[in-house]
Order: C-alpha cells, then sequence, then structure tokens
C-alpha cells in the first residue's frame, strides 16, 4: 500500500445511479446522466487530507483513522481483556489447534498452492465471536476513558445498551479473502478485534471524513481551463478541455500517446 495522506469525501455531480451503459449503446436520459455530463463546468471534489501526525496508532498518512488502527472506545476493554489470564489461557487453547491447511487459491491472483497452518472454519468463528464479545461486554459494563460503565451507572445500563458484535465477528472469522484464521499471536488476535469493532461501530460524525478543517476542495472548471493549454510531455499538443490524461513521472499525456488506446464507439 503505497503512502499518501489525500482521501476523496465526494464528488459532486455524483456519477449516475446504476452506472453507464455499454460501450455503442444509447444511454437513456435521467436526470443524474444530464447533471453528470457537465461535471467538466460544474463539478468539484471534496478531500481529506491527512495532517501526518506522529505517536496516533495509526499509519502517518492516515493520523486521522480514515482506515482506524487503534481501539478507539475499546481501549480499556483491550486493556482489561489482556491481563485476564483466564481468558488468555482460553484464547491460547483455541489457537494451539491451528493445523496444515491449505490456504485460499485466487486464480489469476495467487502464484501457486499453498499450505499453512490454520484454524478450521469452526474455530476461527468461535475465537472471534467469543474475544468480540468479551470485548463489548467490558466495554458497555466496565466503562472507557475512565468513566463508568453499566455496573456503576443506571443511566449507562437503561440507554447504552450492548450492541450486537456478531456479523462483525463472522466477518472477521469467515471472509473468503481476508480473515483472522491464520493470526498467531493472543495479544494481536485482541487488538486486531477490538480495532475491527471500533471501525464498524464508532458513530458516523467521528468519521474523518467530518473533518471540515481538513478538507480541500478542486473545481473541474478551473483544472479544465489549465489543461486546455497544458501540453501532453510526448507530443506537446494541448491536452484539451476536460480531458483526463494519463500521468507518470514525465507528467500527463494523452492516452494515445502513452500507448493506450480506447475502444471506439461504432
Amino acid at each position: 500500500m503505497g503512502y499518501h495522506p489525500e482521501t476523496m469525501v465526494c464528488s459532486f455531480p455524483p456519477y449516475p445511479k446504476g452506472g453507464r451503459t455499454k460501450l455503442g449503446e444509447r444511454e437513456p436520459w435521467s436526470l443524474g446522466g444530464a447533471l453528470y455530463a457537465l461535471k467538466p463546468w460544474i463539478g468539484f471534489d471534496v478531500w481529506h487530507i491527512d495532517p501526518e501526525k506522529r505517536g496516533t496508532g495509526n499509519r502517518t498518512d492516515d493520523s486521522c483513522g480514515w482506515f482506524d488502527r487503534t481501539p478507539g472506545a475499546y481501549a480499556d476493554a483491550a486493556t482489561y481483556i489482556l491481563k485476564d489470564e483466564t481468558f488468555m489461557h482460553d484464547v491460547r487453547l483455541i489457537l494451539a489447534r491451528r493445523e496444515p491447511m491449505p490456504y485460499p487459491f485466487y486464480a489469476g491472483i495467487s502464484e501457486r498452492h499453498m499450505t499453512g497452518l490454520r484454524l478450521p472454519a469452526g474455530e476461527a468463528l468461535a475465537l472471534v465471536l467469543m474475544v468480540a464479545s468479551e470485548l463489548e461486554l467490558r466495554r458497555w459494563w466496565n466503562g472507557q476513558n475512565g468513566k463508568s460503565g453499566a455496573h456503576g451507572s443506571t443511566f449507562v445500563k437503561l440507554f447504552d445498551r450492548k450492541r450486537d458484535v456478531t456479523d462483525q465477528a463472522v466477518s472477521l472469522a469467515l471472509h473468503p479473502l481476508d480473515n483472522l484464521s491464520t493470526i498467531e499471536e493472543p495479544d494481536r488476535v485482541v487488538r486486531l478485534i477490538a480495532a475491527a469493532l471500533n471501525r464498524k461501530l464508532r458513530p458516523w460524525w467521528r468519521h474523518p471524513r467530518w473533518h471540515v478543517h481538513h478538507w480541500k476542495i478542486n473545481f473541474d472548471l478551473s483544472r479544465n481551463l489549465r489543461r486546455m493549454f497544458q501540453p501532453c510531455a510526448t507530443c506537446r499538443k494541448p491536452l484539451g478541455f476536460g480531458y483526463s490524461p494519463l500521468h507518470d513521472h514525465d507528467g500527463d499525456h494523452h492516452m494515445a500517446c502513452a500507448g493506450v488506446y480506447m475502444a471506439e464507439t461504432p
């Protein structure tokens, strides 16, 4: 994964719902399609520019936590569980059941069939569901960030109900492309699941896309007007209004100049 602190928040006008028709077919008229056709003139993109702070627990180019790797609301719960020798002993017992199994093979992606130590699907599901449920219980019952949980606050007990983590646990354990069946370290199991629950269950308004003070707005019209006079890095002819060039270390190129040819509409 490359280093890049810029992430698109939204684009206006939005891409037409349902996508575009096949090449060569006439697109039926729609308000979304008509609005999108005006994008070179009225369009703009909103980008989140990460401040690249260090010491946040996330990648430097994602210090705001767009893909948050920290436990967040589950930090105190994770600390509690990691100190619980009885619970961690059960985690180690399940991890000890790993056995040689073939890794998933993806045609066109995997170079060859490989085998390694993995948990069977049932054991992986049991492990993730056990840890996720305990994390949620401790978040709700023990409290977080020094605040009382349900055991010491009637208000929390009545109005901050436990959240269902079953769907998240199933995805983490059984997802065909990315799951926790190969994990080895007990401590890492707890931290990874805590971070995944935090990403999925954090309030919408805490997502970095709402960091308005980190926004940058790019208007399509000014860029398109500039490209009317910007020369292609290969042929030196103007790129043209609204043209989407191919970019490399030498600059911006016409697709044809870079050896990329688009199929023509009959």
